[in-house]
Formats: structure tokens, C-alpha cells, sequence
């Protein structure tokens, strides 16, 4: 059994005072996406939070690869529970720059993920996993050599909540895709969170300074995050007004419009949906799903 509440937009004029609810940010252009929340009352058991190692990184970074190399480790070592973004910030340009006349895999959203979440790293290669502060850490930035110490911690958890997320159409002529996500508490928990989806491509042949100082004109970078469907922080999952909290059974389904730009490949791209907090006390990701769009 489920009791449904599906949201919409209005505006209600009650002895001259205007209500308008909260501004929901889906970037779609399609008005009827689905967009409703609901208590399911059979609640399955909570399940081990999977793993986000977010790679801040850039194609004139001569040490990037090397923890490109160590994600590979990781995702081998931890089949289906390891989750992987390339983030390609602008800053540091001496290290970041893009290559004349090579993809340009910068993006504001990923410039927006080094300055904001991750607060200025001081150098590239580096990054966070589930954007966790560990004991120990004074930042959420970390060296890569500690990514895979760190994923064995997070991997054992049990999560709040699942995440789950399925292709509802797609169309190559047009480039859109419409993707449906579900995420389902499974524990009572009481921070606010928000949902956000990003979009990743792989196997894209670009520029990059190696190790050894040469330059490889077709370097594969893999889990490039081109851009972000939600704001790059993610979009507010509701509270309940009374209870204050997000109760065991609530459950939130959405669906988005993903444009596909002409350049990216809609076979080697990923769409990676997680459910993360976002204010001043943490940015933590507490759940995350990916998927293939084709």
C-alpha cells in the first residue's frame, strides 16, 4: 500500500496573501515529467552505500593519471559498488588549461565542484569519496593514495536510503533522453538532502600530459562529467512539514530531461543520480546509482 502526493505549481491567493511553493529547479522543458512523493508501507532492508570517488583532475596535469590508474584498481578490487566522476575544473589553469584544438572537458559545473564542495584544493590530482569527511582529515579533499582506504570504510555502511534509476526513453535523432529516478528511505532520518544527476561520458580520446612528461594525443579519459542535469549541489528532496524529518517509507520519484550535445557519444555515456546533503555542517553523499543511457 502507498499514499501518493504529487506536486505541482500553483499559486494560492488566500485574504490578499500570496503562497507560492517551493521553486523546483529540473531543467526540463517537458511540463509533464513525472514529479511525486509517497509512503510505501513495505519497506525492504537497508543496503551498503555505494562508493563515490570524485577525481579532480585536468589534461595538463602530468600526475593525473596516476590516480585515473588507482579509480581502475579500486572499481576492479570492488565490482558494481564503486562509482567514479572525472571532474575537470578551470581553476589551476596551468594544470586544467584545455589543449587547442582537443575536446575542451572543463566545465562550470565541475569548477563549481572544486570551489564550493571541495573548497579550493590547493593542487590536482586529488578528490573526495562520498564527499566524507575522515577521521584524520581537516578537508574533503584527499590524496588519491587514501581513496581505496577510504572506500573500504564506506562500502560496509548501510544507507539511509536507495537509490534506483531506469532510461524511460531516448531518442538519438533528437538527442534527449528522459531518465526516471526512485529513491526510498529505508530508515527515519532527519538532515535535509537534495537529489542530483550528473552526466558522465567515457572512452573520450583527448590530450593529456603522462607521467613521463610526453604528451598522448589519445589518451582515454573515462567518467568525464560533461554536465550537470540538476544544479551541480542538487535539488531539495521535500521534508514532511510535520514530522520534520523524512520518514521510513517516504519515497520520492522524478523524472528528467537530459539533452545530449552533438559531440558526446550517447553510447559511452553515464547518468549518475545520488542523494547528498548540502549545507553547513556536511556535504556527504548517502547514496548513489549509475546507469548507462544506452
Amino acid at each position: 500500500m502507498k499514499i501518493k502526493l504529487i506536486f505541482f505549481t500553483a499559486i494560492v491567493i488566500i485574504g490578499g496573501c500570496k503562497e507560492i511553493p517551493p521553486f523546483i529547479d529540473f531543467e526540463k522543458n517537458n511540463t509533464n515529467l513525472l514529479d511525486t512523493t509517497y509512503i510505501e508501507t513495505s519497506v525492504p532492508a537497508p543496503v551498503k552505500t555505494m562508493v563515490v570517488i570524485e577525481d579532480l583532475t585536468g589534461v595538463n596535469c602530468s600526475n593525473c593519471p596516476k590516480a585515473a590508474d588507482k579509480i581502475k584498481t579500486i572499481k576492479t578490487a570492488n565490482p558494481d559498488k564503486v562509482i567514479s566522476i572525472g571532474e575537470y575544473p578551470w581553476a589551476l589553469s596551468n594544470l586544467t588549461a584545455p589543449w587547442a584544438g582537443f575536446d575542451t572537458l572543463n566545465t562550470k559545473e565541475a569548477n563549481d565542484i572544486f570551489v564550493n564542495i571541495f573548497n579550493n584544493p590547493t593542487g590536482i590530482p586529488t578528490g573526495g569519496v562520498n564527499r566524507k569527511l575522515f577521521s584524520g582529515e581537516t578537508t574533503l579533499w584527499v590524496s588519491y593514495f587514501n581513496w581505496a582506504g577510504f572506500a573500504d570504510q564506506i562500502k560496509i555502511e548501510d544507507s539511509k536510503c536507495i537509490i534506483s534509476s531506469q532510461i524511460i526513453s531516448k531518442d538519438t535523432i533528437s538527442r534527449k533522453a528522459i531518465v526516471k529516478v526512485k529513491v526510498l528511505f529505508t530508515e527515519s532520518y532527519s538532515k535535509p538532502v537534495n537529489l542530483t544527476i550528473y552526466l558522465t561520458e567515457s572512452n573520450i580520446l583527448s590530450k593529456q600530459h603522462m607521467p613521463d612528461g610526453t604528451k598522448k594525443n589519445d589518451y582515454i579519459h573515462n567518467h568525464v562529467l560533461r554536465k550537470s542535469i540538476t544544479p551541480y549541489s542538487g535539488t531539495m528532496l521535500k521534508m514532511d512539514v510535520i514530522a520534520n524529518m523524512y520518514e521510513k517509507g517516504r519515497v520520492f520519484e522524478k523524472e528528467f530531461e537530459i539533452k545530449i550535445a552533438d559531440k558526446w557519444n550517447f553510447k559511452n555515456c553515464e547518468v549518475i543520480s545520488f542523494v547528498n546533503r548540502f549545507d553547513n555542517d556536511s556535504k556527504e553523499i548517502l547514496q548513489a546509482n549509475e546507469i548507462k543511457l544506452e
